[in-house]
């Protein structure tokens, strides 16, 4: 699938492999409904599982049977990801899993940028799953939908999983399961482009999510402290445009809401 490439690099795969198929979108709709695309036509295929794979990865030969293993053993686990390791320093870990406080706002990357020990190898229950490498079975997007297009980029597999598990869906994390990630390979090239993004969208999962409670005692976080701590760090490394970027997309989270807003009870 293409997401609206400009490089000629279709024509090229075209010339190369004529038998393969692709599929071609025409503009970038980002990363939740550009994999909403690819997910549609593989579930009219009637595929099992749905992997969703960054094109900057390298993954371990046995990273895939490892997943879909672990999901095997259990009807409730919906969703299954590797350990991914940053692409530069091969023994370190990017993420293995994710965190998410409903009070605070704030994803811990779970054993981030420490060594991998060899003996870390059984599976566990996590928040979410980055959406680099991500291995979900097929009937749940009949069950919870699929990515929230809003979203365009960041937050949208944090937002998925959260709706897996209300739906009693387990979210696991596999550390036989390996892949290297370079990371921000496409949106460092646009300028503000995360940043925008990362703030806008993380009020809107909030307000999905979140109860009440848990909202107004994020708003006191965030605004009473990490808005200055982030505003210090941008001025202290002289991104401005990068910090104008983050306070536009926060304002646009503050006084809007995803089409899936609601609040728990």
């Amino acid at each position: 699938m293409d997401n609206g490439s400009t490089d000629g690099s279709v024509e090229i795969l075209k010339n190369t492999y004529p038998a393969m198929e692709i599929i071609e979108n025409g503009e970038n709709l980002g990363f939740s409904e550009g994999n909403n695309v690819g997910i549609r036509k593989s579930i009219e295929n009637k595929t099992d599982y749905l992997l969703l794979l960054n094109n900057d990865t390298v993954v371990d030969p046995n990273f895939l049977g490892e997943l879909v293993n672990v999901a095997e053993r259990d009807p409730t686990i919906g969703i299954v990801g590797p350990v991914v390791f940053h692409y530069n320093d091969v023994d370190k870990i990017q993420s293995a899993g994710s965190r998410v406080s409903l009070t605070t706002g704030e994803c811990h990357l779970i054993n981030g940028n420490e060594t991998f020990i060899k003996d870390y190898n059984n599976p566990y229950e996590v928040d979410y799953i980055v959406g680099c490498a991500l291995l979900a079975k097929s009937k749940l997007f009949g069950e919870i939908g699929y990515l929230n297009k809003d979203y365009f980029a960041y937050w949208e597999e944090t937002d998925w999983c959260f709706r897996a598990y209300k739906k009693g869906y387990k979210v696991i994390c596999v550390p036989a399961s390996k892949i290297w990630h370079k990371g921000g390979a496409t949106s460092e090239k646009t300028s503000g482009f995360a940043e925008f993004h990362l703030g806008r969208n993380m009020f809107w999962f909030m307000k999905t999510h979140a109860t009440r409670k848990q909202y107004m005692l994020f708003l006191l976080y965030f605004f009473g402290y990490r808005l200055w701590t982030y505003t210090f760090v941008k001025i202290n490394r002289k991104n401005i445009p990068g910090l104008k970027s983050y306070l536009n997309g926060v304002k646009k989270g503050v006084l809007t809401s995803s089409k899936a807003h609601t609040f728990d009870t």
